[in-house]
């Protein structure tokens, strides 16, 4: 099958229109949960964020320690 000038524009053309059409489409809309604070007695911040409807956990670590927070 050859392809021909006027055939690759309108491929082109589907491409470039779909495209388009897909830009335009609003995205999904998707609530986010309430995130709770908690502060323990030692300053650990902890950040929970419960999702019933989902069948799985997520946890995930983050520290605030390091060189940059030794006083020397």
């Amino acid at each position: 099958m050859k392809s021909t000038p006027a055939r690759m524009r309108q491929i082109l053309l589907v491409t470039v229109t779909a495209l388009f059409i897909a830009l335009l489409a609003p995205p999904p809309c998707r609530a986010i949960a309430p995130v709770e604070r908690f502060v323990l007695p030692n300053q650990l911040v902890v950040l929970v964020s419960e999702e019933h409807s989902l069948p799985f956990v997520t946890f995930a670590l983050l520290v605030d320690a390091g060189a940059r927070r030794d006083p020397s």
